[in-house]
């Protein structure tokens, strides 16, 4: 993500909590994390002699410290 990108629940809300912004993180985070390991699968049954990582990616997103 770019800095000119922000994930959609940016666009949709106009004021959120910590809680409510940490929490959107972390589901914006495993879906971007299952879509990245769909298609690593896909990709590997497609071309079986290919090796294929996702970087040892944590499949949970590293907590976010917001500070005032």
């Amino acid at each position: 993500m770019n800095d000119t990108e922000f994930p959609s629940f940016l666009k949709e809300a106009t004021t959120m909590t910590r809680l409510a912004y940490n929490e959107c993180l972390d589901k914006t985070y495993e879906l971007d994390y299952k879509k990245n390991r769909a298609i690593i699968a896909e990709l590997q049954a497609k071309y079986p002699d290919i090796e294929l990582t996702d970087g040892n990616r944590p499949n949970k997103r590293t907590k976010t410290e917001l500070i005032d």
